[in-house]
């Protein structure tokens, strides 16, 4: 029991027996917030199952090859206090999808149920058929939609997604990383905290 409530991030209950666990647990899990609740499910392992207007979360197109910066991202995004729990991202192993999920069901039902979209943009991402798929599913879908440019220039965006229509944002500056957090700060209606923008910026520069 110990065990189990230090592995996922519970505080083990003094006083209570092994006949009064489940109990307890039943009644510790009834007063999690959502947010709460989520986090420990991916933990466990189970399926979250969102509903059409709870969620509004963030869903990043990205390739696996691209797990660094990926892990960058969500991180610089914690640091802005969007939480795991609003992060689809498949590549880290937090905010992706879990064992026995439909890999398919849930990337649909994630990208239709995002408030935001990133995208990571990169010579993985551009040859990827998944990535293309799914850069073209937000765009069917009219979600706001946010392009990184990782490696790669301007004239290289996919050619439903170029430049002529989106201005990619550029987070190998501190300049344009704070920009680029600002951005997902607004469109997040969150308030305005420059002191977080400037060190999730500093998570998300590149080396």
């Amino acid at each position: 029991m110990m065990h189990t409530c230090k592995q996922y991030g519970m505080s083990y209950p003094k006083g209570i027996d092994y006949d009064g666990f489940d109990l307890w647990l039943s009644e510790y899990l009834n007063e999690l917030s959502d947010t709460e609740l989520v986090v420990i499910m991916r933990k466990i392992g189970l399926p979250v199952d969102f509903g059409l207007d709870e969620w509004n979360g963030i869903f990043i197109i990205q390739s696996g090859f691209d797990k660094e910066i990926s892990d960058r991202l969500t991180k610089a995004l914690n640091i802005l206090k969007i939480d795991d729990s609003r992060i689809y991202c498949s590549s880290v192993e937090k905010t992706g999808t879990t064992l026995g999920e439909s890999f398919v069901k849930i990337i649909k039902k994630s990208l239709k149920e995002a408030k935001l979209v990133i995208c990571v943009l990169s010579e993985n991402s551009i040859k990827s058929q998944y990535c293309l798929q799914e850069m073209g599913a937000a765009m069917i879908l009219d979600k706001t939609i946010l392009p990184i440019l990782i490696g790669i220039e301007p004239d290289l965006m996919p050619g439903f997604m170029d430049n002529t229509r989106y201005i990619a944002a550029d987070i190998e500056t501190e300049r344009g990383a704070k920009a680029f957090l600002e951005m997902v700060r607004k469109v997040m209606n969150m308030e305005s905290n420059s002191a977080l923008i400037a060190k999730g910026a500093q998570r998300l520069l590149l080396d």
